[in-house]
């Protein structure tokens, strides 16, 4: 971190880790020294107040925007960040820090809020979905049913999210889609669909093993329907980088994907819960964020 740097500080005290507020000013006054840079901090209020202080940072001319948050939080900030130049800061603070993790930003508080004074710029690239972005994940089948329900629920962690996930698998009707990327068209009736720019949803959940925010390609992950033992008797490849070596998955690359599906339905990005149509266009955007990671390769 340069001597002068402007930095916007956006904090989401309702992030799945809660960390009281007094303890995160207290870890930015201990990491960013008045002489060194220029700070101000905000705390969010409601949904999208985390974007439009973003907004307003890079009309202002701000150099850094580190959000503070869970991958929520840090997808508002990013989207009003990208091909903006303001570099984007991460302190995880959420349930499932997927963006983070797939970045090697470290998970603690004070280690993170460290990266930002010395870690080393780097662009990434960028999915998106009709006029939202994502950073993470897009989900559009069984994932999206379980963070649509995690999100109506009160409790958080991984935790909930496994029964939830369990409980759904009962109650889940596969969906039949028709997939359209480069010269390929695959007809399938799937239990899960996500299109991945990082390895992991969040939680070690590796989706996508292969996949990398650099690379100029986005990966799309099918998991075709399956029994619920063959389902729990492969769940631990989904945390060991090894679930595209079970034998219902298939993964793809490409840059864009149109994905048809039978009937509206919920989706996710990073993890937010939106209602999605029949016909869904996801892109991706190279190099269009710049984020400030270790001095590693991811």
């Amino acid at each position: 971190m340069g001597i002068g740097k402007h930095i916007r500080f956006i904090y989401n005290p309702r992030s799945g880790i809660i960390h009281p507020e007094q303890m995160i000013r207290r870890v930015i006054t201990e990491s960013f020294p008045c002489n060194l840079c220029d700070y101000d901090f905000h705390v969010t209020q409601e949904k999208h107040h985390a974007n439009n202080l973003a907004k307003e940072a890079v009309d202002q001319g701000y150099d850094i925007v580190v959000a503070i948050g869970g991958d929520g939080t840090v997808n508002e900030t990013a989207s009003a960040l990208v091909n903006s130049g303001v570099h984007l800061g991460i302190m995880p603070n959420g349930s499932g820090n997927g963006l983070a993790r797939g970045l090697g930003i470290p998970l603690s508080i004070r280690r993170s809020a460290k990266l930002i004074t010395t870690g080393k710029v780097r662009p990434i690239d960028v999915g998106k979905m009709e006029n939202h972005y994502f950073f993470v994940t897009a989900g559009f089948g069984f994932d999206a049913v379980i963070g649509k329900r995690f999100e109506d629920g009160r409790m958080r962690g991984p935790a909930k999210y496994y029964a939830i996930g369990v409980r759904e698998f009962f109650r889940y009707n596969v969906v039949q889609y028709q997939i359209k990327f480069e010269n390929h068209q695959i007809n399938t009736s799937a239990l899960v669909v996500a299109v991945a720019n990082v390895r992991e949803y969040g939680n070690n959940a590796i989706i996508a093993p292969n996949a990398r925010p650099d690379d100029g390609f986005l990966d799309l992950a099918i998991i075709e329907q399956t029994s619920l033992a063959s389902a729990l008797y492969h769940l631990p490849f989904l945390f060991t980088g090894r679930i595209d070596r079970t034998p219902f998955t298939k993964i793809y690359r490409a840059t864009n994907f149109e994905i048809d599906r039978e009937f509206p339905a919920p989706l996710t990005l990073d993890g937010e819960v939106h209602m999605g149509g029949t016909r869904l266009n996801v892109t991706m955007i190279p190099n269009a964020l710049n984020v400030i990671v270790r001095d590693i390769s991811f």
